[in-house]
């Protein structure tokens, strides 16, 4: 369940990027785009904590919770080493 609410959190994120970052964009107002950095900072800092949060279950689960890729990622499948990618390691 827990797993799970990462990969919530992390849709949820994906999308505030998605929103702040073109409505910065396409806004001329000054405080619509204030406003933009402000939602854009807060995704970053929670998408932070969210990898950190996966991180430690990585580390510390006893139950399997995700499938691994033995040959290779793609965007919704994950190689092996992905502890090393969410620590910030190099793979």
């Amino acid at each position: 369940m827990f797993a799970l609410k990462c990969w919530y959190r992390n849709q949820r994120n994906v999308t505030a990027w998605i929103a702040g970052v073109h409505q910065y964009l396409e806004s001329k107002d000054t405080a619509v785009r204030n406003r933009c950095r402000a939602i854009l900072r807060e995704m970053v800092l929670d998408e932070i904590d969210n990898t950190k949060a996966l991180l430690s279950l990585w580390e510390t689960s006893r139950t399997p919770w995700i499938i691994l890729s033995d040959v290779g990622e793609t965007t919704f499948i994950y190689y092996k080493n992905l502890g090393k990618q969410l620590s910030g390691r190099s793979s």
